[in-house]
């Protein structure tokens, strides 16, 4: 076995891995019913509940940007490689190797026309959202402090956030308990899955899809190349 096969078979198979883990949530997703916050007691099992994020706890820092918010997780990231250039443009050679993360969350609910439904542990839940870069707060949190350097060029700061009146839909289960005559729904073992998404119910479907063929398809590739190279070549 050569590096160049054995590597294809290693990426191939995590990739493969991956996509099966996203096949499996979305499959979940696709498959539960879409209910209205007012319902969400009412049904066993997982549920989809689509809303707009509203505030219960009050609020906690981003732990990158110090923006207010509901929910966030972030990372420093650090260039690895050379980045050397191509002649037509553009830079390979390098990739981006997360040094740091943390995650910061309060409970807060999600609310449609017929009321609202509180999220329990929402730190605990699978996170699907949009990240992006952001600028460094005067404090950060205390766990990416130690990987900070204001002024690195081979660092970056990704951050993705919650905050009150965002987009959400939440796969999650009926706990059977009430808040403020709110139900509260959570990580529950006839679940196996708690995910909050920053897109609509079907944006969210078609984002998970999408990465589970990425994953599945991408990894048998790799998979096929590799086995291909060490039986035939």
């Amino acid at each position: 076995m050569t590096l160049v096969e054995g590597l294809a078979v290693l990426i191939g198979g995590l990739l493969f891995l991956l996509g099966v883990v996203f096949f499996r949530r979305w499959q979940r997703f696709e498959s539960a019913d879409v209910v209205s916050a007012e319902e969400a007691n009412t049904v066993d099992g997982g549920v989809v509940v689509e809303g707009r994020v509203r505030e219960a706890d009050g609020t906690v820092e981003g732990g990158i940007s110090g923006e207010p918010c509901v929910l966030y997780s972030a990372e420093v990231q650090q260039k690895r490689g050379s980045g050397t250039k191509k002649r037509r443009g553009g830079s390979d050679g390098y990739r981006w190797s997360t040094e740091a993360s943390s995650r910061g969350s309060v409970g807060f609910a999600v609310e449609d026309k017929s009321g609202a439904v509180v999220l329990q542990n929402p730190g605990e839940a699978t996170l699907s959202l949009e990240a992006e870069s952001v600028e460094l707060a005067d404090t950060v949190d205390s766990e990416l402090q130690p990987e900070v350097d204001r002024d690195s060029s081979r660092k970056r700061y990704r951050e993705e956030r919650l905050e009150d009146g965002d987009e959400v839909s939440v796969y999650a289960g009926s706990t059977g308990m009430r808040d403020q005559g709110r139900p509260v729904l959570g990580d529950t073992r006839d679940t196996e899955m708690y995910l909050l998404s920053d897109t609509g119910v079907e944006e969210t479907r078609e984002k998970l899809r999408e990465k589970a063929l990425a994953g599945v398809f991408g990894g048998g590739l790799f998979l096929a190349i590799g086995v291909y190279g060490l039986l035939f070549l």
